[in-house]
């Protein structure tokens, strides 16, 4: 892409451009989708932030400037459905849309326009075939229902013609909208939402219509159906989208969620409407932390628009980022909190958004610096002034990852008082910093298409400080390049990264935090999870690093609203033990937060049952075809559960009774797979 380079942008536009756009920019976008249309024309993926000063400029002369831009960018696209909070005299907006360079440059250099995130698709080695292109489908708005009850899914693969998803009307999906920019289903039949301008969305009776052609066809199955749909989302006999649906939709109870241990009529909530929006397929292969922000947000808006005045809508979405800030302060998680308000105020329309915890208690991509917990009297009585050592983090990348993956520190303070080494592996020379400054390179002999380090003023959380600092690292593939003269991969093994604070300073505590690394049911797996080195179980750890699960949560729900969840799972058997890998804990900031020295919490608002017994793991659920059911684990599973009982007004105050920490054997030790290094104590 030839696309600005990102030192040579001026001071004040830099400051918009949040780490991961910055660090796209410098490497020339070496990892990141630069054609979001699926088509030859450069474009990139952003969510901004309109801002709108007390005086001087108005909502309509904003858009007539926008609308203004894309006539003169062939390709470019704006969300125009979320400007309408400017209509309605908000003074801020949360905007995606895909953008040319030239275009990027302009919303940089805007008045109006705040900040500006990276929302490409993370692009890794060995990428999906291309799909096959599709005539646009002619535009309609939202398809809009008369049910004030509304169960939704932001996920992948819907299986609609599934028997347990039907009722006297034929399918319970009322709208199933696709967002990839090559989008399944046939054009005629679909249409492009309004407000929105990419994707396919199909309503019910055109589902309807291929689950049940008139005339009847002799023969026809659920196979049939979906090629006549053109609806290749449901070809594999399991996905991630309809283990999800299942538990929010189906008849019948999951045999794992019985008393008898067999399927049984489960009619709660029962007279809801489903719908489903679909994820572009770049994300379930390589979820990127702002490819999900900008499909969550359009998701929900779009979930929205589908609704009438009044409803009450639950949203189960299991696709977030372990990344931080963990404080409600990110860009993703303030337009959140803004859309339920807007919806709450505006229509009356109660969005509830019932988020998965997450399954990284056990995954070590969670570490904190300085951030031993002492009781809060003895912190007053005595504060802490002895010298800090330097804190040491060795983070480890496995071989052959074709995706590529990141680390984030977060500091508490915007200057904090100290240096950062990053040191590669293979024995180069470190990479040394001075955390307090805005910093954007490339380690010592290596690549921005290998690795890019940005430190970067960040604004604090509601109520706290009114700045903080973020680092990140941000490193590409360590899977050679596809094709000869491609980005060379990135180093693997242990990158040492280490924080020394200066002389006769402190720091506050400081998280790191690393991306998900795994296998989505369905597609082929590109990204392999990265973690933090830790001693072994039952060995304590030393020195001012602990690598913990607590305050692990998802980090896309942190924020202040009161209408979004988060969702744990337990063992549904003994003790009802919180699952080893189910994510907990207080987290930096905002309302999930718990202070130094409080006695650990659930950090989630309910835990619900995820694992069957000791002897079957995980659930059974809902196969993409209406005689198979297959098992799937996770805290993705808590979620729709939570969301079924809320509409249906069966969920109570107070989760089940369960431990609020996991069980003797929740978090497994690391892995020998890829040579992983392993930490041996004792004399050797």
């Amino acid at each position: 892409m030839s696309a600005p380079a990102a030192p040579a942008l001026p001071p004040a536009v830099q400051a918009k451009l949040d780490p991961y756009l910055l660090s796209a920019l410098l490497s020339q976008f070496a990892h990141y989708d630069d054609h979001a249309d699926g088509g030859s024309t450069p474009l990139v993926s952003v969510g901004f932030t309109v801002a709108l000063p007390a005086t001087g400029l108005t909502a309509a002369s904003v858009q007539a400037t926008l609308v203004g831009w894309l006539a003169e960018h062939a390709g470019a696209r704006i969300t125009e459905a979320h400007l309408l909070p400017l209509a309605h005299d908000a003074r801020a907006a949360y905007v995606t849309a895909d953008v040319s360079p030239a275009l990027l440059l302009l919303l940089g250099a805007a008045p109006f326009v705040a900040e500006l995130q990276l929302c490409a698709n993370p692009l890794p080695r060995r990428p999906l075939p291309a799909r096959p292109a599709t005539p646009a489908s002619p535009a309609a708005a939202p398809l809009r229902t008369a049910n004030k009850k509304i169960l939704a899914t932001i996920d992948h693969g819907c299986a609609f013609a599934h028997q347990l998803l039907q009722n006297a009307g034929g399918t319970r999906v009322w709208a199933l909208w696709d967002q990839d920019p090559r989008p399944d289903f046939d054009p005629a039949q679909g249409s492009t939402p309004v407000g929105y301008g990419y994707g396919r969305q199909v309503g019910r009776d055109v589902l309807n219509a291929c689950v049940a052609p008139q005339p009847p066809v002799a023969g026809w199955n659920e196979d049939l159906c979906y090629a006549r749909a053109r609806y290749g989302a449901v070809q594999s006999r399991m996905t991630h989208g309809m283990w999800v649906t299942g538990l929010l939709g189906s008849a019948l109870q999951s045999p794992s969620l019985t008393p008898s241990g067999h399927a049984e009529p489960y009619p709660a909530a029962a007279d809801a409407d489903l719908i489903f929006v679909q994820l572009p397929r770049a994300i379930p292969l390589a979820p990127g932390l702002g490819s999900i922000d900008r499909a969550v947000l359009d998701g929900l808006r779009y979930i929205a628009d589908c609704a009438p005045n009044g409803a009450e809508v639950a949203v189960v979405i299991d696709y977030g980022t372990d990344m931080g800030p963990h404080d409600g302060s990110s860009w993703f998680e303030r337009a959140l909190d803004a859309l339920t308000e807007e919806l709450r105020v505006r229509r009356n329309v109660q969005l509830n958004v019932f988020y998965a915890a997450g399954n990284a208690h056990d995954a070590h991509r969670h570490a904190v610096s300085w951030g031993k917990a002492r009781p809060p009297a003895i912190e007053l009585a005595e504060p802490q002034t002895e010298p800090q050592v330097a804190a040491a983090l060795p983070w480890w990348l496995p071989m052959g990852n074709a995706a590529p993956v990141a680390m984030e520190l977060w500091f508490a303070e915007d200057a904090p008082p100290c240096r950062l080494s990053v040191q590669p592996p293979g024995g180069g020379a470190p990479l040394v910093i001075d955390v307090s400054q805005d910093w954007l390179g490339a380690p010592p002999g290596l690549l921005p298409a290998q690795c890019v380090v940005v430190s970067q003023r960040r604004r604090g959380p509601a109520g706290g400080a009114a700045w903080q600092r973020q680092v990140l690292i941000d490193v590409g593939p360590t899977q050679g390049p596809d094709a000869a003269g491609g980005a060379p991969a990135a180093p693997a093994g242990v990158w040492r990264i280490t924080l020394t604070p200066h002389a006769g300073q402190r720091v506050q505590p400081v998280h790191a935090y690393t991306c998900w690394g795994g296998q989505n049911p369905g597609v082929p797996q590109r990204a392999q999870a990265t973690r933090f080195i830790a001693p072994p179980d039952g060995v304590p750890q030393t020195g001012p690093v602990d690598v913990t699960g607590t305050g692990s949560i998802l980090g896309s729900g942190c924020g202040s609203s009161n209408l979004v969840w988060m969702t744990g799972g337990y063992e549904h058997w003994g003790k009802h033990l919180r699952a080893r890998y189910s994510s907990g804990g207080g987290v930096r900031g905002g309302k999930r937060a718990a202070p130094l020295g409080v006695p650990p919490h659930l950090g989630a608002d309910w835990l619900a049952p995820t694992e069957q017994s000791s002897a079957l793991p995980g659930l059974l659920m809902l196969g993409t075809r209406s005689a198979s059911r297959s098992r799937g684990r996770g805290t993705s599973f808590a979620a729709p559960q939570a969301a079924r009982q809320w509409l249906a007004g069966t969920l109570t105050t107070q989760p089940p009774p369960t431990h609020p920490q996991p069980g003797p054997y929740s978090v497994q030790r690391p892995r020998d797979e890829y040579d992983e290094p392993r930490i041996v104590y004792g004399n050797a």
